[in-house]
């Protein structure tokens, strides 16, 4: 239909409903729907899941006609903690005046849309999706929520295949689903993987750990390897369990030099753990 908004869901959530009157953050990026892809607007940057310098969250009423009407009609009933794409026709966007000079009359418009948090109507308190609503198992979150990791940033992937990569501090990097690549960048980061295959890069082997009994390790991932990777990742420290894990490995059909190698790499650096 002409005047419906077209919503494909990225991110799906179990959050809490927004409805009209609620005061709704979001991040957001928008682009010609007709143009070269480039945004004529945003705060955040999706495909590196970082934030637009000195842009900050964008909030606004639900349904108080602050935003295009395309933006009222697609959020209402959404869930937080959502990532939508949204194709709005002009009718809903700025129509035949269009907004000179980054947007042309009668051009549609593509949003893609993170639905942060909210004040419900009424309440004066934001609430926010937890990570079990975007989908993190019930081990992993009661994992997570006991160690209380100290990170200065945290990206949070879709439900698609994404690259997910650490910044100079240490992050939480969380991969929902697909085939992620999550890379740290040279800190002791946070890396879980969802159910889809994730592929786990490290770039140093050289910063310090606590001793092993007091690291704690996430992972969550289908692979096998991955999977006896960190399950040894806590109490490799060149002990007997370098032996047994080299053996299982290679029963996962990996040379014995790579299994080696990777016995190495987790006594030195166990780049999972912390």
């Amino acid at each position: 239909m002409a005047n419906e908004v077209g919503i494909n869901v990225l991110r799906s959530s179990k959050g809490a409903r927004v409805r009209a009157g609620d005061v709704v953050g979001v991040l957001y990026s928008g682009s010609l729907l007709d143009g070269d892809g480039a945004p004529f607007d945003a705060n955040y940057d999706f495909a590196t899941f970082s934030a637009i310098p000195a842009r900050q969250l964008f909030t606004f009423e639900l349904g108080g006609a602050q935003v295009i009407q395309g933006w009222d009609q697609a959020l209402a009933g959404r869930r937080l903690g959502e990532v939508l794409d949204l194709t709005i026709p002009s009718e809903l966007a700025y129509g035949s005046a269009g907004a000179p000079p980054s947007i042309p009359p009668n051009a549609p418009l593509r949003f893609r849309v993170e639905l942060v948090g909210s004040i419900p109507a009424g309440e004066s308190e934001a609430i926010y999706p937890s990570y079990s609503d975007l989908g993190l198992s019930k081990k992993l979150f009661n994992q997570l929520k006991a160690a209380k990791p100290k990170v200065a940033d945290r990206k949070i992937g879709t439900d698609a295949s994404d690259l997910l990569t650490g910044g100079a501090s240490e992050d939480l990097l969380i991969g929902l689903g697909g085939e992620d690549v999550l890379q740290g960048n040279g800190q002791p980061d946070v890396l879980i993987g969802g159910p889809g295959g994730s592929r786990y890069v490290y770039t140093d082997l050289k910063i310090p750990l606590p001793a092993p009994a007091a690291r704690t390790a996430f992972w969550d991932s289908s692979l096998p390897v991955i999977r006896l990777i960190f399950r040894y990742s806590a109490i490799l420290w060149f002990t007997s369990a370098s032996v047994h894990l080299v053996r299982q490995l290679e029963k996962c059909g990996l040379p014995k030099a790579l299994c080696c190698w990777i016995t190495t790499v987790m006594g030195g650096r166990s780049w999972r753990s912390f």
